[in-house]
């Protein structure tokens, strides 16, 4: 009996998503998504808003389900790519909603002696989040160029 190689094209067991680094990065990056979540994603001097306060929850819902569809391996790669693109735009959408606020609260305070100490600052749990989305689209295009180049 013949062995069916798993680079054959006639193969209908070939799986779809992305093999070794590629799969890797992106299961990494959903994990790293997830934590994102619960880490701080913006902040004042009075109090800190983590991801799960908002966005966070539907960041986890996206990591929850790209780490599945890498684990399972028989999910189109354009997926997982459409989740990291999800992930990284929720990110960079609240990004730009804390920069707005960080300004707008400047321009109502100018002059007022607190003002230094109400600054909205972006916190490091927006930023793995983004950086986490990117590596959702960059895992499973990895994978790919390295099917291409076996």
């Amino acid at each position: 009996m013949e062995e069916v190689k798993e680079n054959n094209p006639d193969n209908p067991k070939k799986p779809k998503a992305p093999d070794g680094l590629g799969r890797l990065i992106g299961m990494a990056s959903a994990v790293v998504l997830v934590i994102a979540a619960f880490l701080p994603w913006g902040e004042t001097g009075f109090f800190t808003v983590t991801g799960i306060d908002g966005d966070g929850i539907i960041t986890i819902g996206i990591a929850v389900v790209a780490f599945v569809m890498l684990a399972i391996q028989k999910v189109p790669l354009w997926i997982t790519i459409i989740l990291g693109v999800l992930a990284a735009a929720i990110g960079i959408i609240d990004f730009m909603e804390m920069s707005s606020a960080s300004e707008e609260l400047a321009l109502d305070m100018a002059g007022d002696e607190f003002a230094e100490s109400i600054q909205i600052t972006v916190g490091s749990g927006l930023y793995l989040t983004i950086l986490a989305g990117v590596g959702l689209i960059a895992g499973p295009i990895v994978g790919y160029i390295q099917k291409r180049k076996k």
